[in-house]
C-alpha cells in the first residue's frame, strides 16, 4: 500500500500495521508503523520501524526447501515396493521402507541408530559389502548386483542382491541410497 496512507490510516485507527517489502538487490524488510503515544498517553504520530529481515527469511526459505525434500524423498521410499534405505556417510540408516523392514523381519525401532553393520543375525558384517559402501561415498562408485548371502531354509541358499549409489544432499552432505532385492539360489 501507499506508505503515506498507512500511516494516516494507524494514526485513525490507532492499530499498527506491519508489511515486508522488497528492493531491488533481493533484500527483505519489515515495515512497522505504530502510534506514538506520549508519557502522559496522548497519541502524537506515529513510529516507523525498519528491521533488514534478509537473513531470516533465507534461513525460512531453506528450512521450507529441506522439509519439502525430506517429505518429498519419504514419499517416494513409501512408494517404492522394492526393500529400499538411505543410509549417512557412517553407514546408519537414515529412513527405510516397509518391505526393508520386512525382509530384515525388524520393525522400525529395531534399527533407529544402528549401522548396516548391526542389521540381522550379522549377515550384513560383510567386509566386502563395506569396501563397496565406502567406494560409493568417496569415490562415487555405484555398487551393482552385489550378492549377499542372507539365510538358509531347508533347501535353498537365500541371497539379497543390493545396489547403491551415491547421492549429495543440498547441504553437501553424502548419502547412499540402497536398493535391496530378495533372489533364491539352491544350494
Amino acid at each position: 500500500g501507499n506508505f503515506e496512507e498507512d500511516i494516516y490510516q494507524v494514526m485513525e485507527t490507532l492499530i499498527a500495521k506491519e508489511s515486508e517489502i522488497s528492493d531491488q538487490e533481493g533484500g527483505w524488510y519489515s515495515l512497522q508503523i505504530r502510534p506514538y503515544r506520549t508519557s502522559d498517553n496522548r497519541i502524537d504520530g506515529v513510529v516507523v520501524l525498519f528491521f533488514d529481515i534478509s537473513e531470516i527469511n533465507a534461513l525460512k526459505t531453506s528450512l521450507k526447501l529441506a522439509q519439502d525434500a525430506y517429505e518429498y524423498a519419504a514419499t517416494i521410499i513409501e512408494t517404492v515396493h522394492e526393500p529400499f534405505a538411505i543410509l549417512d556417510h557412517e553407514l546408519k540408516i537414515l529412513a527405510a521402507n516397509r518391505p526393508f523392514y520386512e525382509v530384515l523381519q525388524v520393525e522400525p525401532s529395531g534399527i533407529n541408530d544402528k549401522t548396516i553393520d548391526d542389521l540381522g543375525n550379522g549377515q550384513w558384517n560383510s567386509l566386502t559389502l563395506r569396501g563397496l559402501l565406502k567406494d560409493v561415498l568417496e569415490h562415487d562408485i555405484a555398487v551393482k548386483s552385489f550378492k549377499l548371502e542372507y539365510g538358509f531354509s531347508s533347501s535353498k541358499a537365500q541371497f539379497l542382491e543390493i545396489n547403491a549409489r551415491l547421492f549429495v544432499g543440498y547441504d553437501h552432505t553424502k548419502r547412499i541410497l540402497l536398493a535391496v532385492k530378495c533372489i533364491d539360489g539352491y544350494t
